[in-house]
Protein backbone atom coordinates (compact mmCIF):
# COMPACT_ATOMS: atom_id res chain seq x y z
CA UNK A 1 0.00 0.00 0.00
CA UNK A 2 1.54 3.28 -1.17
CA UNK A 3 0.88 6.66 0.52
CA UNK A 4 -0.85 7.86 -2.66
CA UNK A 5 -3.18 4.87 -2.63
CA UNK A 6 -3.96 5.38 1.07
CA UNK A 7 -4.76 9.06 0.42
CA UNK A 8 -6.95 8.06 -2.54
CA UNK A 9 -8.89 5.51 -0.45
CA UNK A 10 -9.24 7.98 2.42
CA UNK A 11 -10.56 10.73 0.13
CA UNK A 12 -13.04 8.40 -1.54
CA UNK A 13 -14.20 7.07 1.80
CA UNK A 14 -14.72 10.63 3.05
CA UNK A 15 -16.71 11.43 -0.10
CA UNK A 16 -18.79 8.30 0.42
CA UNK A 17 -19.52 9.25 4.04
CA UNK A 18 -20.46 12.80 3.06
CA UNK A 19 -22.75 11.56 0.28
CA UNK A 20 -24.36 9.05 2.66
CA UNK A 21 -24.87 11.73 5.31
CA UNK A 22 -26.45 14.11 2.77
CA UNK A 23 -28.72 11.34 1.51
CA UNK A 24 -29.85 10.56 5.07
CA UNK A 25 -30.62 14.23 5.72
CA UNK A 26 -32.46 14.43 2.38
CA UNK A 27 -34.48 11.26 3.06
CA UNK A 28 -35.59 12.55 6.47
CA UNK A 29 -37.30 15.54 4.90
CA UNK A 30 -41.04 15.15 4.51
CA UNK A 31 -43.03 17.96 2.92
CA UNK A 32 -46.64 18.04 4.18
CA UNK A 33 -49.29 17.82 1.47
CA UNK A 34 -50.91 21.05 2.67
CA UNK A 35 -47.59 22.90 2.14
CA UNK A 36 -47.43 21.58 -1.43
CA UNK A 37 -51.04 22.61 -2.10
CA UNK A 38 -50.48 26.06 -0.55
CA UNK A 39 -47.44 26.61 -2.77
CA UNK A 40 -49.52 25.61 -5.80
CA UNK A 41 -52.39 27.94 -4.87
CA UNK A 42 -50.04 30.89 -4.30
CA UNK A 43 -48.02 30.31 -7.47
CA UNK A 44 -50.53 29.16 -10.08
CA UNK A 45 -49.00 31.47 -12.66
CA UNK A 46 -45.92 29.21 -12.62
CA UNK A 47 -48.01 26.22 -13.66
CA UNK A 48 -49.46 27.28 -16.99
CA UNK A 49 -49.40 25.36 -20.23
CA UNK A 50 -48.76 28.25 -22.62
CA UNK A 51 -50.80 28.91 -25.73
CA UNK A 52 -49.55 26.80 -28.63
CA UNK A 53 -50.20 26.50 -32.33
CA UNK A 54 -49.76 23.51 -34.61
CA UNK A 55 -48.03 24.29 -37.87
CA UNK A 56 -47.64 22.49 -41.15
CA UNK A 57 -44.99 23.45 -43.66
CA UNK A 58 -44.01 23.33 -47.28
CA UNK A 59 -40.29 23.98 -47.77
CA UNK A 60 -39.00 24.45 -51.30
CA UNK A 61 -35.54 25.36 -52.55
CA UNK A 62 -36.36 26.79 -55.98
CA UNK A 63 -37.89 30.21 -56.70
CA UNK A 64 -39.84 28.70 -59.61
CA UNK A 65 -41.63 26.35 -57.20
CA UNK A 66 -42.64 29.27 -54.96
CA UNK A 67 -44.83 30.74 -57.70
CA UNK A 68 -46.32 27.33 -58.49
CA UNK A 69 -47.16 26.60 -54.84
CA UNK A 70 -48.69 30.08 -54.41
CA UNK A 71 -50.81 29.65 -57.53
CA UNK A 72 -51.95 26.15 -56.56
CA UNK A 73 -52.89 27.32 -53.05
CA UNK A 74 -54.93 30.19 -54.54
CA UNK A 75 -56.65 27.67 -56.83
CA UNK A 76 -57.76 25.76 -53.71
CA UNK A 77 -55.36 22.80 -53.79
CA UNK A 78 -55.00 21.22 -50.39
CA UNK A 79 -51.93 22.29 -48.42
CA UNK A 80 -51.33 18.69 -47.32
CA UNK A 81 -51.26 17.49 -50.95
CA UNK A 82 -48.82 20.23 -51.95
CA UNK A 83 -46.59 19.45 -48.95
CA UNK A 84 -46.36 15.81 -50.00
CA UNK A 85 -45.68 16.74 -53.59
CA UNK A 86 -43.27 19.69 -53.31
CA UNK A 87 -41.73 19.95 -49.82
CA UNK A 88 -38.08 19.01 -49.46
CA UNK A 89 -38.67 18.23 -45.76
CA UNK A 90 -39.63 14.63 -46.39
CA UNK A 91 -40.35 13.70 -42.75
CA UNK A 92 -43.06 16.33 -42.39
CA UNK A 93 -44.14 16.06 -46.03
CA UNK A 94 -45.19 12.45 -45.46
CA UNK A 95 -47.56 13.77 -42.77
CA UNK A 96 -49.08 16.43 -45.02
CA UNK A 97 -46.51 18.97 -43.84
CA UNK A 98 -47.38 18.64 -40.15
CA UNK A 99 -44.47 19.78 -38.01
CA UNK A 100 -45.71 19.97 -34.41
CA UNK A 101 -47.10 22.28 -31.73
CA UNK A 102 -45.09 25.43 -30.98
CA UNK A 103 -44.98 27.93 -28.14
CA UNK A 104 -44.65 31.55 -29.21
CA UNK A 105 -41.08 31.94 -27.97
CA UNK A 106 -39.96 28.88 -29.95
CA UNK A 107 -40.80 30.74 -33.16
CA UNK A 108 -38.46 33.62 -32.26
CA UNK A 109 -38.93 36.63 -34.57
CA UNK A 110 -41.90 35.01 -36.36
CA UNK A 111 -43.78 34.33 -33.11
CA UNK A 112 -46.08 37.38 -33.18
CA UNK A 113 -46.92 37.02 -36.85
CA UNK A 114 -47.61 33.29 -36.71
CA UNK A 115 -49.62 33.48 -33.50
CA UNK A 116 -51.95 35.96 -35.21
CA UNK A 117 -52.95 33.25 -37.71
CA UNK A 118 -56.36 31.66 -37.66
CA UNK A 119 -56.80 27.91 -38.04
CA UNK A 120 -56.52 27.07 -41.73
CA UNK A 121 -54.64 30.27 -42.60
CA UNK A 122 -51.45 30.03 -44.70
CA UNK A 123 -48.55 32.48 -44.63
CA UNK A 124 -45.41 32.67 -46.68
CA UNK A 125 -43.15 32.30 -48.32
CA UNK A 126 -40.63 33.12 -45.63
CA UNK A 127 -37.10 33.13 -47.03
CA UNK A 128 -34.30 31.44 -45.11
CA UNK A 129 -30.92 30.55 -46.61
CA UNK A 130 -32.17 30.28 -50.20
CA UNK A 131 -35.13 28.17 -49.14
CA UNK A 132 -38.77 29.23 -49.14
CA UNK A 133 -41.17 28.26 -46.40
CA UNK A 134 -44.98 28.26 -46.41
CA UNK A 135 -46.69 27.71 -43.07
CA UNK A 136 -50.26 26.74 -42.26
CA UNK A 137 -51.86 26.96 -38.80
CA UNK A 138 -53.75 23.70 -38.31
CA UNK A 139 -54.69 23.97 -34.63
CA UNK A 140 -54.56 26.27 -31.60
CA UNK A 141 -54.39 25.31 -27.97
CA UNK A 142 -55.23 28.10 -25.55
CA UNK A 143 -53.17 28.59 -22.40
CA UNK A 144 -54.42 26.38 -19.58
CA UNK A 145 -53.64 25.98 -15.92
CA UNK A 146 -51.94 22.69 -15.08
CA UNK A 147 -54.04 20.72 -12.58
CA UNK A 148 -52.62 20.25 -9.08
CA UNK A 149 -52.27 16.47 -9.54
CA UNK A 150 -50.04 17.04 -12.57
CA UNK A 151 -47.56 19.27 -10.71
CA UNK A 152 -47.81 17.95 -7.14
CA UNK A 153 -44.68 15.78 -7.42
CA UNK A 154 -42.68 18.57 -9.07
CA UNK A 155 -43.63 21.05 -6.31
CA UNK A 156 -42.87 18.53 -3.59
CA UNK A 157 -39.39 17.89 -5.02
CA UNK A 158 -38.75 21.63 -5.28
CA UNK A 159 -39.83 22.33 -1.69
CA UNK A 160 -37.81 19.34 -0.50
CA UNK A 161 -34.69 20.67 -2.24
CA UNK A 162 -35.17 24.07 -0.56
CA UNK A 163 -35.54 22.42 2.84
CA UNK A 164 -32.56 20.14 2.18
CA UNK A 165 -30.37 23.10 1.29
CA UNK A 166 -31.44 24.90 4.46
CA UNK A 167 -30.78 21.85 6.67
CA UNK A 168 -27.47 21.16 4.95
CA UNK A 169 -26.36 24.73 5.61
CA UNK A 170 -27.47 24.50 9.25
CA UNK A 171 -25.65 21.19 9.66
CA UNK A 172 -22.45 22.60 8.13
CA UNK A 173 -22.66 25.61 10.48
CA UNK A 174 -23.13 23.31 13.49
CA UNK A 175 -20.04 21.33 12.46
CA UNK A 176 -18.02 24.53 12.18
CA UNK A 177 -18.87 25.37 15.80
CA UNK A 178 -17.84 21.88 16.96
CA UNK A 179 -14.73 21.45 14.83
CA UNK A 180 -12.07 24.14 15.02
CA UNK A 181 -11.31 25.45 11.58
CA UNK A 182 -9.68 28.56 10.23
CA UNK A 183 -10.04 30.13 6.82
CA UNK A 184 -6.88 31.62 5.37
CA UNK A 185 -8.25 34.34 3.09
CA UNK A 186 -4.80 35.32 1.86
CA UNK A 187 -4.29 31.74 0.63
CA UNK A 188 -7.71 31.71 -1.05
CA UNK A 189 -6.81 34.78 -3.11
CA UNK A 190 -3.74 32.96 -4.45
CA UNK A 191 -5.76 30.08 -5.87
CA UNK A 192 -6.08 30.27 -9.64
CA UNK A 193 -9.17 28.76 -11.19
CA UNK A 194 -9.13 28.19 -14.93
Amino acid sequence: ETPEYAAYVSENFDTYLLTKMEKNVHDEIKIPEDSVRTYYERNKKLFINPERIRLSSILVNAKSLVDSVKRLLKMGKKFEYLAKKYSIKKMSAENGGDIRLFKKEELQNLGNELFSMKIGEVKGPFIDQDKYLFLKCTDRLEATEKPYQEVESEISKYLKSLEWFSRRTQYAESLKSKIPCKIFFNKLTQIKIY
